[in-house]
């Protein structure tokens, strides 16, 4: 069993807040709070696999948005470039430029927005899931929270099949 209790708290972009906590009593809470809902849950440490799947999205809608803006961006750059600055022309390819740099970077901004890392512990017996979003509030926070986690399961599962806590610092 660990001395103390360890929380860890994250707010992804647009997705609520996520509170993290690793009990004394070989439990983990988790509470997860957003605009529209709210869940509570308990996941006991001693059925929780400790070695955890990683999974990263990408959102691949934006970066086809990026591409088809790019072309267009591309174009009135080099249209603009080329024609000389002062004149009409000039003007028109930089406006058009700038018309079509908008919904490009908006994609760009989608795509940071919508893409993550995450980290997820299950507890098979019970088919519940704790997902971490990777490296928030920040990567030493995070680290040192999974580090415990996986301590706490591994303690935790050591005592639930006899066997002792020697080896494990905490």
């Amino acid at each position: 069993m660990i001395n103390k209790t360890m929380k860890l708290e994250q707010k992804p972009r647009f997705k609520g807040r996520f509170a993290f906590e690793i009990k004394n009593d070989g439990i983990v809470t988790v509470d997860y709070a957003g605009p529209a809902f709210r869940q509570q849950i308990a996941l006991s440490l001693a059925g929780m696999d400790p070695n955890p799947t990683y999974q990263q999205h990408k959102a691949i809608d934006m970066i086809v948005g990026m591409c088809i803006f790019a072309i267009p961006v591309l174009s009135f750059l080099i249209a603009a470039i080329i024609a000389r600055p002062g004149t009409n022309e000039f003007t028109w390819f930089f406006g058009a430029f700038l018309v079509f740099l908008l919904p490009f970077g908006l994609c760009w901004y989608g795509y940071i927005q919508k893409s993550f890392d995450i980290v997820i512990f299950t507890e098979p017996a019970v088919a519940k899931s704790l997902i971490l979003h990777k490296n928030l509030p920040d990567t030493e926070k995070f680290n040192a929270f999974v580090y415990t986690l996986k301590e706490a399961i591994n303690k935790e599962q050591g005592k639930s099949k006899g066997g002792n806590d020697i080896g494990f610092n905490t």
